[in-house]
């Protein structure tokens, strides 16, 4: 079983790079196993709306999707009634395996780009604020046109923005290293945004 429609996303991190590249739909492919990375010839391929999932919310809908799957081919596997599909292999795409620094919020990027980074890399997508490494648990954004330089702060009632290209981020849940996440008022009340 492999988390991704190949032969898109082959490879170590394909739910984090479907979420990451803002794919609408993904799947599970059973196949058979050769001497390549996600290289063999398909048994069964099923998709699934990626919808406003998260990195984990979404490894649970394809880990249910892989069972049901499982259940489904087991009989077909064992009789040898199944169908083999070659992989085009023309039209692969690889993924790699994340380092820590890929998690980085960079708030030059544009604010969707910023989103599916905090829902790709969900639960340790990060900022550093006055030296502290804070993570974006959930967040929201609008895009809008504004003067402010990307980066710059505004507290509110409902919590505080973070102005990135084209838009504004809105953390909901926030977690400081070595602490537990906070619903963001929760988070004002024990540390203090500049």
């Amino acid at each position: 079983m492999h988390p991704s429609l190949l032969p898109r996303f082959r490879g170590p991190s394909p739910i984090r790079y479907a979420v990451l590249s803002g794919e609408k739909r993904t799947g599970v492919t059973l196949m058979f196993m050769d001497a390549g990375m996600d290289t063999g010839d398909i048994i069964a391929q099923e998709e699934i709306e990626i919808l406003d999932d998260d990195y984990t919310a979404l490894s649970k809908r394809l880990v249910a999707l892989s069972i049901k799957m499982t259940h489904e081919n087991l009989p077909k596997i064992f009789s040898r009634n199944y169908f083999r599909k070659f992989q085009d292999h023309d039209i692969a795409t690889y993924t790699m395996k994340f380092t820590k620094k890929d998690a980085l919020i960079d708030w030059q990027e544009d604010c969707t780009k910023i989103i599916q980074k905090i829902r790709a890399f969900t639960p340790n997508a990060f900022f550093y604020h006055n030296g502290d490494i804070i993570k974006i648990i959930k967040a929201n954004y609008r895009n809008c046109e504004h003067q402010k330089i990307c980066g710059t702060i505004d507290i509110n009632n409902m919590g505080f923005d973070i102005y990135c290209k084209n838009g504004l981020i809105s953390p909901l849940i926030l977690q400081r290293a070595g602490k537990k996440p906070l619903m963001v008022k929760d988070f004002l009340l024990g540390y203090k945004i500049k």
